[in-house]
């Protein structure tokens, strides 16, 4: 019963909504309340009351933060008017326009590492090229589409 205690506790709400405030820009208003509803928790269950709030509310969005971070690096997410807006035909266009820019060796190597997932050390064999011949490649490859757009 005391974690809902603390929980129901404006102070301790309070606390938490100014320590969560810092990281509005980075996450949404749900996850803020997650983070902190979740350090309530957890201090609580550490420590029997809520002295050090503060610290589990920063330690809760920091994490909360590194997950989004990592979410934004494994995924594109595009904006809600957006959704669905794209099909698969239209991102191959796109995909095949920036690859076109590229020489017919630098494409093969860019679709074989990043399309096929294929490890360097796979690449530089099958081309024969050494491992930092293949990643000189794909980096002046990344820079060429990037300076095209990309």
């Amino acid at each position: 019963m005391k974690v809902n205690e603390e929980l129901a506790s404006k102070n301790n709400q309070v606390i938490a909504q100014k320590i969560c405030k810092r990281f509005s820009y980075y996450l949404d208003d749900a996850t803020l309340k997650s983070c902190g509803d979740m350090a309530i928790w957890r201090c609580t269950k550490k420590h029997g009351n809520c002295k050090k709030l503060s610290s589990y509310v920063m330690w809760e969005c920091l994490n909360a933060y590194d997950e989004e971070k990592k979410m934004r690096k494994t995924s594109v997410k595009l904006p809600n008017d957006l959704e669905g807006h794209f099909n698969s035909c239209d991102i191959s266009m796109i995909l095949n326009e920036y690859l076109d820019r590229l020489t017919k060796n630098e494409k093969k190597i860019i679709i074989s590492r990043f399309l096929e997932k294929n490890p360097v050390r796979e690449i530089a064999k099958k081309h024969k090229y050494s491992r930092t011949k293949v990643y000189s490649i794909i980096k002046k490859s990344l820079i060429k589409m990037r300076k095209n757009g990309v």
